[in-house]
C-alpha cells in the first residue's frame, strides 16, 4: 500500500447549513354569530366572563412562575459560565507573565553579563577623562569617540554581540551617562554622544542596581525595553551598560487576542491589538508626571485614556466604554520588572445564554396555557417530535461529515500541506513492516533548512512561513508521484520516505532536491529574501538499521554531520558518514 498526498476530500468547506423546522400554531377564529346570540336557556354558554377572566389569571400566574424560572436560569447558566471564562483568563494571565519574566530576565542577564567583559571595563578606567561626563559639544564628542580606536573596536564587539543574542542596541555610558561606544555606532541613529543621565534606567545602575525602564527611543524615536548593569571597577561605578529590546520581539509572549502589557506608569506600552498602545489606564500615574518628564520618557505630552469601570452588579464583571457586551477583567502584577499584565476579554455567550432562556420561558409558557387543549397538544407534540427527530439525523449527518473532516485535517500540516509527524510515524512503521516482508530497500531522508533562526530574525516570522510553504511544494515536485512519503517532521525539519529505492536513486533524488533549494528565488513584501539551501542525512534499510528508530536516528546523526560540515550538503549514513557533497 502507498501513501500519496492529496487534500483533505472537504478541507474547502467553509460551512454547513442545517434547516430548522418549526411548528406553526393555528387558531380557528370563533364565528361573530357564535358571540353575539345569546345563549339558549337550556344551554350552559361555552365562553363566560368568569371563565375568561379565570383563563386570564391562569395565564398571567403561570407567565409570573415562568419569568421566575427564566431569572432563575439566566441567572445560573451566566454565573457558571462568567465564572469558567474568569478562571480561563486567569490562567492565561499566569502563563503570559511567566512569558514576559522569562523574556526580561533574559534581556536583564545579558546586560548584566556583557557589563562584566573586560572589554568594557578597559575604556572606562577611572584615571580615564572619558569615564566621566564630557564637557564638549555633542557634534565634537561623537566624533572624538566614534573615531577612537579602542572604542571603535569596543563598538564593533558590541555589533557582533547585539547581532548574536537578538536585541537590538547595546551600548556604553560613562559615569556622567554619555554614550561612548555603541552597537549601532556606524547608523546615522548612533547613540555615540547622547546622554542618558536623566534615564531612570541609568539611574538605577549610578546606584549599583540593575536598572530596566519602557520608553521612546531618544534618538531612533522607536519604543522599547532598555535594560541595564552597572559597570564596576576595583569597586567604583564608572558608567553603565544598556541593552534595547524593541517590543516586536518580545510580543510573541502576548500570546492572547484580548492581552496587554502597563508599564509602572499604567501606559500600555504592548497589546495583541496595536490600536491601545500608548494609551493609559484610568487614574494612571502617567497623568501626574511633570510635561518635561512625560515628554522625555514617551515623546508625548497626551495620553488617550482605555476607559473601563467595574458594574454595579456584583460578578466581577467590567463595562468598556463604546461597548454593550460587559467585560471580564484580571492582571498580574510583576514588580520585579515594573509591568504588569492584563486581559480585558468580552465575555462569550451571555446573549446566546439570554435568548436560550428566552426560548425556554416561552415554553413553559406556552406549555401551561396548552394545557387546556389537551387534544391539540397531543398533536403539536407529534409534529414537534417527528420534526426534532429529522432535525436530530440531519445534525447527526452533518457530524458524521464534520468527523470525516477532521479525521483527513489530522493528517496533514495546514501550513505546507505536507503530511505532518503523526501521519510520517503511521506511514514509516507500515513502510519498514513492508520492507521486512518484501526485502526491498527503503531510503529516509531526513532535511533541515539552513540558518532558518537567523533568517526569522531577520525577515519575520511571516516570510518564515512563505519559506515553509515553498520548501514544502518543492519537495513534492521531486518525489516520485505515489510511491514517497514527505512530511514536515517539525520546526524546519523535513522527512521524506522511499520506499524500493535503492541508494543511488535515494541520493541522486536528494541531490536534486539540495540543487533545487539553493536556486530557489524567493520573495516577500516585494523584498527578495535571498539564497537559501538545505543538509540532508540519508540513512538506509538495512545499511543503516532495520527499524523505524534505528532509521531516523541514523538520518538525524548524518543530518547533523552535514550541518558540521558546513551545510548545503548531503551526507550518507555509514560507518564514516560519507559526504556526498561539498
Amino acid at each position: 500500500m502507498r501513501i500519496a498526498w492529496t487534500p483533505p476530500e472537504h478541507a474547502s468547506r467553509k460551512s454547513f447549513n442545517i434547516a430548522r423546522v418549526g411548528v406553526v400554531e393555528q387558531h380557528t377564529p370563533i364565528p361573530h354569530d357564535a358571540m353575539s346570540t345569546p345563549p339558549s336557556p337550556a344551554h350552559t354558554p361555552l365562553i363566560t366572563r368568569r371563565s375568561v377572566a379565570l383563563f386570564g389569571a391562569i395565564a398571567v400566574l403561570w407567565a409570573a412562575l415562568a419569568w421566575f424560572a427564566f431569572e432563575r436560569q439566566v441567572r445560573q447558566r451566566t454565573a457558571a459560565s462568567v465564572a469558567e471564562q474568569a478562571e480561563e483568563i486567569r490562567q492565561s494571565v499566569a502563563i503570559i507573565s511567566a512569558n514576559v519574566s522569562r523574556a526580561f530576565n533574559r534581556l536583564q542577564g545579558m546586560a548584566a553579563v556583557l557589563a562584566a567583559v573586560s572589554d568594557v571595563k578597559a575604556v572606562l578606567t577611572p584615571s580615564r577623562p572619558d569615564a566621566w561626563r564630557s564637557t564638549l559639544e555633542y557634534a565634537s564628542r561623537k566624533a572624538a569617540w566614534t573615531t577612537r580606536p579602542d572604542l571603535s573596536a569596543l563598538s564593533a564587539q558590541l555589533r557582533v554581540a547585539a547581532a548574536d543574542i537578538g536585541v537590538d542596541v547595546i551600548w556604553v555610558m560613562n559615569a556622567g551617562g554619555d554614550c561612548v561606544a555603541a552597537s549601532n555606532f556606524a547608523e546615522a541613529t548612533s547613540f555615540v554622544g547622547t546622554n542618558y543621565s536623566d534615564r531612570d534606567y541609568f539611574s538605577a545602575a549610578l546606584a549599583g542596581r540593575r536598572g530596566r525602564q519602557y520608553a521612546v527611543g531618544r534618538v531612533t524615536k522607536v519604543p522599547g525595553l532598555f535594560f541595564s548593569a552597572p559597570i564596576i571597577v576595583n569597586g567604583r561605578f564608572v558608567g553603565a551598560l544598556a541593552v534595547k529590546s524593541d517590543l516586536p520581539k518580545i510580543g510573541s509572549a502576548i500570546n492572547h487576542p484580548h492581552a496587554f502589557l502597563t508599564d509602572d506608569q499604567g501606559v500600555i506600552i504592548l497589546a495583541a491589538d496595536p490600536t491601545l498602545e500608548m494609551r493609559a489606564l484610568p487614574g494612571a500615574a502617567v497623568h501626574r508626571l511633570p510635561p518635561d518628564q512625560r515628554l522625555s520618557r514617551y515623546m508625548r505630552l497626551d495620553f488617550d485614556t482605555y476607559e473601563f469601570a467595574p458594574e454595579s452588579k456584583p460578578g466581577g464583571l467590567v463595562r468598556v466604554s463604546g461597548s454593550r457586551t460587559p467585560y471580564l477583567a484580571s492582571h498580574s502584577t510583576l514588580p520585579e520588572h515594573g509591568v504588569t499584565v492584563h486581559i480585558l476579554m468580552p465575555t462569550r455567550n451571555t446573549d446566546s445564554l439570554r435568548g436560550d432562556a428566552i426560548a425556554t420561558f416561552l415554553l413553559l409558557y406556552c406549555s401551561g396555557i396548552l394545557l387546556t387543549a389537551v387534544g391539540f397538544g397531543a398533536r403539536v407534540y407529534v409534529l414537534r417530535m417527528r420534526q426534532y427527530r429529522k432535525s436530530m439525523e440531519e445534525t447527526n449527518e452533518t457530524l458524521t461529515r464534520l468527523n470525516a473532516q477532521l479525521a483527513d485535517l489530522a493528517t496533514v500540516d495546514p501550513l505546507t500541506c505536507l503530511y505532518n509527524r503523526r501521519c510520517m510515524d503511521e506511514s514509516l512503521e507500515r513502510e519498514v513492516a513492508r520492507a521486512h516482508r518484501k526485502h526491498a530497500p527503503l531510503a529516509v531522508i531526513m532535511i533541515d533548512i539552513d540558518h532558518f533562526k537567523r533568517f526569522n530574525d531577520t525577515f519575520g516570522h511571516a516570510a518564515g512561513d512563505a519559506v515553509l510553504r515553498a520548501t514544502g511544494a518543492l519537495m513534492k515536485q521531486h518525489i516520485r508521484g505515489a510511491s514517497d512519503v514527505v512530511c514536515r517532521y517539525g520546526g524546519e525539519e523535513f522527512l521524506i520516505v522511499m520506499p524500493e529505492a535503492g541508494l543511488e536513486i535515494a541520493r541522486e533524488r536528494a541531490e536534486a532536491l539540495r540543487l533545487a533549494m539553493g536556486a530557489l528565488k524567493l520573495s516577500h513584501g516585494g523584498k527578495a529574501l535571498g539564497r537559501l539551501t538545505i543538509s540532508l542525512g540519508l540513512s538506509m534499510l538495512p545499511q543503516n538499521g532495520t527499524s523505524v528508530a534505528a532509521l531516523v536516528s541514523a538520518a538525524d546523526a548524518a543530518l547533523y554531520e552535514a550541518k558540521k560540515r558546513g551545510r548545503d550538503r548531503l551526507v550518507v549514513s555509514g560507518a564514516a558518514l560519507v559526504p556526498v557533497t561539498s
